[in-house]
């Protein structure tokens, strides 16, 4: 069964589906959104589907079927404060995750989750984020952190990761959840 989804609206019925061993689902997301969090990586990115509803209904299911340690989710979910604006923050972040400690109050909450993780899944997340650091660091774009999602900015390294192919990034950031390439499309 294909599903038509966007970022919340069909949650009740995509739990459901996803919990019935008897339905194949596959989610179908058209990515055109653009709003504050989102806009701002797809214009950061230049070239990329906005990568919100993706990661709002790869976290629904990774709840739902249990694929992933709920800190990865709500660490992948947290909204980044609005005083984290400095040039250095994506670094900051790439190593308060990778590590699962930090100084900075602003970042109790991803030193928090992070730290609640399984080291495999630390090191990939930081991964992510430290393309992302990278992108950020040729200068050619500026990026606003204010109220991001840090899902979106792993989303973003996952998209640069994978060479800048939407459909591979949307792949690796479900398989980062434990879910299987395809579920959500």
């Amino acid at each position: 069964m294909v599903l038509f989804s966007g970022g919340r609206g069909s949650g009740a019925l995509t739990t459901q589906l996803v919990s019935n061993p008897r339905i194949d689902l596959v989610l179908a997301i058209n990515g055109y959104d653009d709003g504050a969090s989102t806009g701002e990586v797809r214009r950061f990115l230049g070239d990329a589907l906005g990568p919100s509803d993706f990661r709002k209904n790869a976290s629904r299911l990774a709840r739902a079927l249990r694929t992933a340690p709920e800190p990865l989710v709500e660490l992948l979910d947290l909204r980044l404060r609005d005083d984290l604006v400095d040039g250095c923050m994506a670094r900051r972040l790439a190593a308060v995750v990778g590590s699962g400690t930090g100084e900075n109050p602003s970042l109790e909450g991803p030193a928090r989750l992070s730290a609640a993780l399984p080291e495999v899944a630390r090191f990939l997340v930081q991964a992510r984020l430290a393309r992302f650091a990278d992108e950020l660091a040729t200068g050619a774009r500026t990026f606003r952190f204010d109220d991001t999602s840090l899902g979106n900015l792993v989303f973003s390294g996952s998209y640069l990761l994978v060479g800048r192919d939407f459909n591979r990034a949307v792949d690796d950031y479900c398989v980062l959840l434990g879910l299987p390439a395809g579920l959500v499309e």
